[in-house]
């Protein structure tokens, strides 16, 4: 079960539209709304896949006109159509839910393996059960995994991604990003700006690229994996170009990585870095 919790300022200027190259509207059955206090509501179906008749693919809500808060709450999303209820709740047929807002949204998943949007605007998306795919898309996001073992992104902007009981992978994007790993063995991909990454509880990776800013890890352990893109090190052998560059400094362990650099903090020595060193094309 998915809930829409909340749409802020999105535009919906055609209604409905496909995904599939045809600019037109699609039909709508026995649709109401009601703007009454700020508050969209609707109920009815609307076929959003008639030709195909699957579950694949994206739906999309644009150019709403009126400014304000809008708020939509789906009730459910059966093989063929979605229905439109007040006070409802989205329930996901598949593994797909896909949206495009301009405003400020917030997403629950359901007990299924969801994949949950942001686009623009602040995002909250929240995966609850199930192994979920959350993106964040542009703004300053908030995405929180729940159970299952989750992939999530942060995409464009200053992100705050939150681990949770499976074993997640977590991807800044673009931006200075904070990801907090949980109670399984997380990947952690800080991507362009300078982030900060916690290591949770389990045996965590920390995957550092070309492109990458001046990032800080908390909680690096020994079971911890540090993972290096060979654009990263010149082809050197990993052993030799982390010994090379990596300093002990003020209780903390410093790695260059060309521009970039990785402040391990609270690490006093250099050699847990070591313990399970890896490259990036042998650890994918």
């Amino acid at each position: 079960m998915a809930r829409i919790v909340a749409l802020k300022a999105f535009n919906m200027a055609d209604l409905f539209t496909n995904t599939f190259g045809d600019p037109s509207p699609l039909g709508i059955n026995a649709l109401a709304l009601d703007y009454g206090e700020g508050i969209m509501r609707m109920w009815g179906s609307y076929d959003w896949n008639r030709t195909v008749g699957a579950t694949s693919g994206n739906f999309r809500a644009m150019t709403y006109v009126e400014d304000g808060v809008a708020q939509l709450k789906i009730n459910s999303f059966a093989a063929n159509a979605v229905d439109f209820q007040e006070q409802g709740t989205a329930l996901i047929g598949q593994t797909l839910l896909g949206f495009l807002m301009t405003g400020s949204d917030t997403v629950e998943g359901s007990g299924r393996g969801d994949r949950l949007y942001g686009f623009s605007g602040d995002d909250n998306l929240f995966g609850n059960g199930g192994n979920d795919v959350l993106f964040g898309g542009k703004g300053n996001d908030r995405i929180f995994g729940g159970a299952g073992a989750n992939r999530m992104e942060g995409g464009a902007g200053n992100d705050r991604i939150v681990g949770g009981e499976g074993a997640d992978r977590m991807n800044g994007g673009a931006g200075a990003d904070s990801m907090i790993g949980g109670f399984g063995d997380d990947v952690f991909l800080g991507g362009a700006g300078d982030d900060a990454m916690t290591g949770g509880r389990g045996a965590d990776a920390f995957i550092f690229r070309a492109g990458s800013g001046r990032d800080i890890v908390y909680g690096f352990r020994a079971e911890d994996a540090l993972v290096l893109d060979r654009a990263v090190t010149g082809g050197r052998e990993l052993s030799e170009f982390v010994d090379q560059n990596a300093r002990e400094f003020d209780n903390s362990v410093v790695l260059r990585l060309g521009e970039a650099r990785v402040l391990f903090a609270g690490l006093t020595d250099k050699d847990a870095l070591f313990q399970n060193l890896q490259l990036l094309e042998d650890f994918i």
